[in-house]
C-alpha cells in the first residue's frame, strides 16, 4: 500500500517512473554521506556487543541467564528513549529544513524533558518492581534476585541513559551522523568492554562479577549522554549541509 501511494505521484514523497533509471550522482553522494556513517556505527556496535557477550559468558551459565533476563527487561525500558529519539530526529530535520535552528533547539529541549519524566517512572518500576518482573521468567529465587539486582543498577542511570537517544537522534536529524559513530566507538567498543574487564577479571582486586558488567553498561550510557549533550550544546549541527 505504501509503495502504491508513492507511485501515484500525488504525494510529496513520490516515485516518478521516468526517473527510476536516471543516475543522480549528487543525490547518491548525499545518501552515502549519511548512510556510510550509519553503517559504520552499526558495525562498531555489533563488534562491541560481541566482546561484551564474551566477557559475560566467562562468568558462567547462571550469570549469563540472569544477564539475559535483566537485559530483556532493560531493552523494554530503552524503548522510551528510542521513541523520543525518533521524534527528535523528525522535528530537528523539519525545523532545519525551514531554517529554524532555534525552533529545533526548543523541540529537543521539550522532547528531552518528556524523556526524563517517562524514563524516571520506568526507572522506579525497575528499581522497586524488579523481582516481580523477573519472576515472570523463572522460579529460581537466586536467579530472580541476581537479575533484579542488575535492574536496580541500570535503574539508577536510566533517565540519563535514555536521554542520550534524544541527543544522538537530534544530531542524526541534523545530518551529524559521523558523531554517532564516535559515540558508539567510545561507549560500546571502549568504555563498556574495558570497564567490564577491569571490574570482572579475577586477577584484579575488584572482582564484582555480573554486577561489574552492569556497572560498565551503565557507565557506557552516562559517557554517551555526556558526549552527545556536549556536541548538541556546541551547536555546530545547525550549520551542517546534508
Amino acid at each position: 500500500m505504501a509503495f502504491w501511494r508513492v507511485l501515484g505521484g500525488r504525494e510529496f514523497v513520490r516515485i516518478e517512473c521516468k526517473k527510476l533509471f536516471t543516475i543522480n550522482m549528487a543525490m547518491i553522494s548525499r545518501i552515502l554521506n549519511i548512510g556510510i556513517p550509519a553503517l559504520a556505527e552499526q558495525f562498531v556496535m555489533r563488534i562491541g556487543i560481541m566482546f561484551f557477550t564474551i566477557i559475560i559468558t566467562s562468568l558462567g551459565d547462571h550469570a549469563y541467564a540472569a544477564h539475559m533476563m535483566a537485559m530483556n527487561i532493560q531493552q523494554l525500558s530503552f524503548t522510551t528513549g528510542m521513541a523520543f529519539g525518533a521524534a527528535a530526529t523528525t522535528l530537528v530535520g523539519q525545523c532545519l529544513g525551514r531554517l529554524r535552528a532555534d525552533l529545533a533547539k526548543l523541540y529537543v529541549k521539550m522532547t528531552q524533558n518528556l524523556s526524563y519524566i517517562v524514563s524516571g517512572m520506568v526507572a522506579l518500576l525497575l528499581f522497586f518492581g524488579g523481582e516481580l518482573i523477573t519472576s515472570l521468567y523463572s522460579d529460581d529465587k537466586e536467579l530472580i534476585h541476581l537479575a533484579a539486582t542488575m535492574l536496580k543498577i541500570i535503574a539508577v542511570v536510566n533517565p540519563v541513559s535514555n536521554a542520550r537517544f534524544v541527543y544522538v537522534s537530534a544530531l542524526r536529524g541534523a545530518g551529524d551522523s559521523r558523531f554517532a559513530v564516535v559515540i558508539s566507538f567510545v561507549g560500546v567498543l571502549l568504555v563498556r568492554p574495558l570497564m567490564s574487564l577491569v571490574l570482572v577479571l579475577p586477577q584484579l582486586p575488584f572482582r564484582l562479577g555480573l554486577a561489574g558488567v552492569w556497572i560498565a553498561l551503565s557507565s557506557d550510557g552516562v559517557v554517551c549522554y555526556v558526549l552527545s549533550r556536549f556536541r548538541f550544546k556546541a551547536g555546530k549541527w545547525a550549520n551542517i549541509k546534508v
